[in-house]
């Protein structure tokens, strides 16, 4: 988050992209959105903005070396396995090893196995970093605690 830009003089475009990303997606971390709820002269950076590109009832990938987005249907008639995590130390950790067990599991793309990752990450940036290194699925960048919550 950025402070209030008051009488502070920055170029016209910068100014006018802050504000842009202010109206657009939502501020994924709820300590991020309760600071900028109390303080609206707050201007949240994009970082911390919701993936708003992702089509609905998407996932995303980095499988081809580009972020691309996929429909849910790549998952029917597959079980499917939820990784609960965020970039961290012990999650990087536990995700290098469990991509050697699903690369096993996994060997071709018609098997009928999938693993989505539902991220708590409070950055797009860490989001993109972590999925980045994944062999499998992930929800977009977004506030997933109603996910955490049901299962």
């Amino acid at each position: 988050i950025l402070p209030s830009l008051g009488n502070m003089s920055l170029p016209r475009a910068s100014a006018e992209a802050q504000r842009a990303a202010a109206n657009t997606g939502y501020i994924v971390d709820p300590e991020t959105r309760r600071a900028y709820q109390k303080n609206h002269e707050l201007v949240p950076l994009s970082d911390v903005l919701s993936d708003n590109e992702a089509p609905p009832r998407s996932f995303i990938t980095f499988r081809g070396g580009k972020q691309e987005y996929v429909s849910e249907d790549v998952l029917t008639g597959k079980v499917v396995a939820l990784f609960f995590g965020a970039n961290g130390p012990f999650c990087c950790g536990f995700a290098r090893n469990f991509a050697k067990v699903y690369r096993v599991v996994k060997r071709e793309e018609s098997d009928p196995f999938e693993v989505v990752y539902v991220g708590a990450d409070k950055s797009r940036r860490e989001f993109n970093r972590f999925v980045k290194t994944m062999p499998w699925l992930a929800l977009p960048f977004r506030d997933n605690t109603a996910v955490f919550e049901r299962y």
